[in-house]
């Protein structure tokens, strides 16, 4: 989330448990707080000297020698394998009036007995989706998929969160935007659509629900992401009133 690189916690690589087993590697993360003074040369000998196989590096844009530093490291090469583009918008200033769409009967939460609907949907989305680890051969792709799908496993009893989705007149979900809340701030953490359903204005009905809904629930701001190269759904968000925040690279650091 967003508020992990607001926050003034000094940057620590620390073990990706799950990753690690998922891709049979020893995988570590290192976020680098927007503000923190660490410099792009310490922030390279934090990977040298981690014992990790595999370390993620996410810092802000703004860093432009962070590549080259990383480049430098003996016994190592780096892969800049994304880049992360934040928008948010005040969800008073959002245009929240429904707009009808032919192609959903019905918009709302999650419900239980869509749980198994709602984990294939989200299979049959990230099929063919680009990120940070199809940028790298060391991990498949369908281990990367089925992280996915666990992850968002992990939502459907999640308090501090909500899913909501779009139905067809055959209640089957056509599309789904998880929100993770942050104070009054929400934040989407992971969205998407049936292939089948993409190009009829779905999501972007979707979303005006979803920001209407956050509204009259008490909060101020909504804050998402997504890769640079995902260009239809970065127009939906700024045809919808979003404003860009911020840029995150992110860096593959693997050890020979």
């Amino acid at each position: 989330m967003l508020s992990q690189f607001t926050n003034n916690r000094p940057p620590n690589i620390e073990e990706s448990a799950v990753e690690s087993q998922r891709f049979g590697l020893s995988i570590g993360r290192l976020l680098v707080p927007f503000n923190s003074p660490i410099t792009d040369r310490e922030i390279a000998s934090l990977c040298s000297e981690s014992a990790f196989k595999l370390v993620f590096v996410r810092a802000h844009s703004s860093r432009s020698l962070l590549a080259e530093s990383l480049s430098f490291l003996p016994a190592h090469r780096s892969l800049h394998t994304d880049s992360l583009l934040y928008f948010g918008q005040s969800l008073s200033a959002l245009n929240t009036v429904p707009v009808v769409n032919p192609s959903i009967s019905s918009m709302g939460t999650l419900k239980e007995s869509e749980h198994q609907s709602f984990l294939e949907l989200v299979r049959e989305t990230f099929a063919s989706y680009v990120n940070h680890y199809s940028a790298n051969s060391l991990l498949p792709k369908h281990l990367a998929l089925d992280g996915y799908v666990e992850w968002a496993s992990t939502l459907l009893n999640n308090t501090q969160g909500r899913i909501f989705v779009a139905r067809n007149n055959q209640e089957q979900l056509l599309s789904f935007i998880a929100i993770q809340s942050d104070g009054q701030t929400g934040e989407i953490i992971l969205n998407g659509t049936s292939p089948s359903a993409q190009g009829l204005g779905i999501y972007s009905s979707l979303l005006g629900f979803v920001c209407s809904e956050l509204f009259n629930l008490g909060f101020h701001e909504l804050v998402t992401s997504t890769q640079s190269s995902n260009n239809n759904v970065i127009k939906v968000w700024i045809n919808s009133g979003f404003n860009y925040l911020a840029a995150i690279n992110t860096f593959h650091v693997i050890k020979n």
